[in-house]
């Protein structure tokens, strides 16, 4: 559609003046580029045409600005790499352990590993001849059940003459060792079998399994006691003594000449290993029977968590 005509400007019937230019209403490109309209056909802009050339004044300052830039980062690269050394030796040394950060023997099981030749070097008070431990117990008793342990630590929650193999077989290296399950009882408390100044150090119930192995010659009996913490086990392990312990008959081999016995904690719980013989076993193999027996057991105890 035609603009109209300027106001006062002739009609196009006007032979005797020349036509008014009209002003374009508004040119895009122009505002863009910024050429004139009377410049012609207009150029494709480009960018890099229009920023310039770069004086020498100018291209020393960046050459000067980069080098300042690359300086700084060095140095804070630098600063970085010197902390973090030294956080690593701080942690390094704060890492070594020292005697006060090493754990006592009872605040956890020790794995009492044996060892061929040496199974015997942690039997206590073995004894040639009729040993000087306590006679028998008496029946049990009516003692009612103690009080379910405040915590369990180390160890399943309870442990029964059920848990115990039958028969049992030990093999280590060289030695190989079997006993028949004679028999065994779960006391509901420990006043049966273990005396006063031990089982208030915090006794709840008492596991009893015996055996019998080379050709009834020789007798295994194992107590469990479940002490409920490994702290309590640890100190009744360190104090309990066969004189603490009061066996029932079948405990014992009938007629006995020799007797050894082992206590060890395992976790929450203590076990005492006492075995007696009569005079054709070898000192050694009672101890064997005595060191092995109660590691085992102790062994399984905690595989069974």
């Amino acid at each position: 559609m035609p603009y109209p005509p300027p106001s006062g400007a002739p009609g196009p019937g006007a032979p005797d003046e020349e036509p008014q230019k009209q002003p374009a209403p508004f040119d895009y490109n122009e505002r863009l580029i910024g050429l004139s309209a009377e410049s012609g056909n207009r150029p494709e802009f480009n960018a890099r045409k229009e920023r310039g050339r770069i004086g020498p004044l100018r291209q020393a300052l960046t050459i000067a600005i980069s080098l300042g830039l690359v300086a700084a980062c060095g140095v804070i690269v630098f600063a970085l790499f010197k902390d973090n050394l030294s956080d690593r030796d701080a942690t390094n040394t704060a890492g070594v352990p020292t005697t006060s950060d090493s754990s006592s023997p009872s605040q956890a099981p020790s794995s009492d590993a044996a060892s061929p030749g040496s199974g015997s070097s942690d039997v206590r008070s073995e004894s040639s001849g009729m040993p000087g431990w306590p006679g028998t117990a008496a029946p049990d008793g009516s003692e009612g059940p103690s009080s379910p342990p405040a915590q369990s630590t180390v160890g399943p929650e309870r442990v029964s003459e059920a848990d115990a193999p039958r028969p049992w077989e030990f093999t280590y290296g060289e030695v190989t060792l079997k006993a028949r399950y004679l028999d065994g009882k779960d006391y509901a408390g420990c006043k049966a079998t273990l005396k006063a100044p031990i089982r208030k150090m915090g006794c709840h119930y008492a596991v009893r399994v015996s055996y019998k192995a080379q050709h009834a010659n020789l007798r295994m009996t194992h107590f469990v006691y479940d002490f409920g913490s490994v702290e309590k086990a640890g100190k009744a392990a360190k104090k309990m003594e066969p004189a603490d312990v009061t066996p029932p008959p079948e405990a014992s081999l009938p007629g006995y000449t020799q007797g050894w016995f082992k206590v060890k904690d395992y976790g929450k719980y203590v076990v005492y290993t006492m075995v007696t013989a009569n005079d054709q076993i070898a000192v050694d193999t009672g101890k064997e029977y005595t060191s092995y027996g109660n590691t085992d057991l102790g062994a399984e105890i905690l595989f069974r968590m």
